[in-house]
């Protein structure tokens, strides 16, 4: 069995693509079905978006996880590398 789950990311195509060797070396990606593979998960990028807050345009973009093991130490490794801020 396995189970999604969904993320909107604060960041552009190319710097996602840029982290992603470095966080998870072993996943593979194959850039016509914009999906990211390794043993028990993968990930698929939907087309990149902005949000507008008046004049800004923030990019951001959809991840989608399919898991077929136990999601936490993937998705704490995600957010690990992933998070911007001080949050």
């Amino acid at each position: 069995m396995s189970t999604e789950r969904a993320f909107v990311t604060g960041c552009t195509e190319a710097d996602f693509t840029r982290l992603m060797p470095v966080a998870f070396p072993a996943a593979t990606y194959d850039p016509v079905t914009r999906r990211y593979t390794a043993p028990g998960w993968s990930l698929t990028l939907a087309p990149p978006t902005h949000r507008a807050i008046a004049s800004i345009r923030i990019p951001q973009m959809e991840v989608v996880f399919r898991f077929d093991t136990d999601p936490e130490h993937i998705l704490e490794r995600f957010f690990r590398y992933f998070q911007k801020g001080g949050g």
